[in-house]
């Protein structure tokens, strides 16, 4: 895991890793939600202001 980013509300977690992969986590029930495969490895994941976006950048630009 490279990067973890906490949603403005804190219930959620977005991870990204070199894998090519970004995780959305439900932090209360401690499970993946969301799951998307990207086509590079990813460096940074945030989230929008609102908490309903996960922006990411990845090593493939």
């Amino acid at each position: 895991v490279y990067s973890v980013a906490f949603s403005p509300d804190g219930r959620l977690l977005a991870t990204g890793s070199f894998d090519k992969a970004i995780y959305i986590w439900d932090i209360a029930r401690a499970e993946i939600v969301h799951s998307y495969r990207g086509t590079g490895g990813i460096f940074e994941v945030c989230w929008n202001s609102r908490g309903t976006r996960v922006g990411a950048s990845a090593s493939d630009g």
